[in-house]
């Protein structure tokens, strides 16, 4: 039975909303914007991820993401450390301020999420999340699109282990 694209017309209804309470209310909790909040979010993640790395995950140019870990560490939110196989490169590493704003990104996205959440049954969150898999791991052809993908995530929620957008990309990196 069609549904004339009324589901993909819910989908994307859904996605704008999330995505408006997101930037709103991450901004709001941060006083950045979305990008400092995913690479707080990021470095938090992954620590000592280089400026280069952190740029390919957030789509920034290599300018852009100069000046966006530039304000950062202005603010005193993060370091930039020599790497050790590199000392050219330069690691982004969260201070204990940037530690404190990352989990406060976080806390504030899983508040909207728990939101959109709430009317659904223990039962429908599992279908929901079943069915999310599915379409996570269709929509991760590569790493770099992984990485882009769970810029924001808590990890702590999802480890990589058992997250379909991880295990679609390292299957795509065995093909």
């Amino acid at each position: 039975m069609s549904d004339d694209g009324r589901t993909g017309n819910l989908v994307g209804a859904l996605v704008i909303a999330l995505g408006d309470a997101l930037r709103v209310d991450l901004e709001t909790a941060s006083g950045r914007g979305i990008s400092a909040c995913a690479a707080l979010a990021t470095a938090l993640a992954y620590p000592g991820e280089s400026v280069d790395a952190l740029r390919r995950t957030l789509g920034l140019s290599a300018a852009g993401a100069t000046r966006l870990v530039d304000g950062l560490q202005a603010d005193k939110l993060v370091e930039r450390r020599a790497e050790l196989e590199d000392g050219r490169s330069r690691a982004v590493v969260l201070t204990d301020a940037g530690r404190k704003q990352a989990k406060a990104v976080l806390a504030a996205r899983r508040a909207v999420l728990a939101r959109a959440l709430a009317p659904l049954s223990k039962r429908e969150r599992g279908e929901l999340a079943r069915m999310l898999n599915v379409m996570l791991a269709a929509l991760t052809p590569d790493r770099q699109t992984c990485d882009r993908i769970c810029r924001l995530c808590d990890v702590s929620r999802c480890p990589q282990d058992n997250c379909p957008v991880e295990l679609a990309a390292l299957r795509a990196e065995r093909a």
